[in-house]
């Protein structure tokens, strides 16, 4: 059995980042991820939300602040695309 990760991503553009919290929008997008797949299907998949969502004329993973969080756990942690 395979297993998998669903993202949920909320994808807000730097204009709306600048609005007070209250007022901003984000764009949502949903993917799911097989963990047999490489690491850089994961990164892909990343890019291509962020590029639907966004349409920006060039797309790079380190033009993006990305954070994530564990249902349950309380904290946001920044995502880093680094393999270690």
């Amino acid at each position: 059995m395979v297993k998998e990760i669903t993202f949920v991503a909320a994808i807000t553009s730097a204009t709306e980042m600048r609005k007070p919290h209250a007022r901003r929008t984000a764009k949502g997008a949903e993917f799911t991820f097989s963990l047999d797949e490489p690491w850089d299907t994961l990164l892909a998949q990343m890019l291509s939300k962020i590029s639907a969502a966004l349409n920006p004329e060039v797309i790079a993973l380190d033009d993006y602040e990305i954070t994530y969080f564990i249902p349950g756990s309380s904290q946001t942690r920044p995502f880093t695309h680094e393999r270690s």
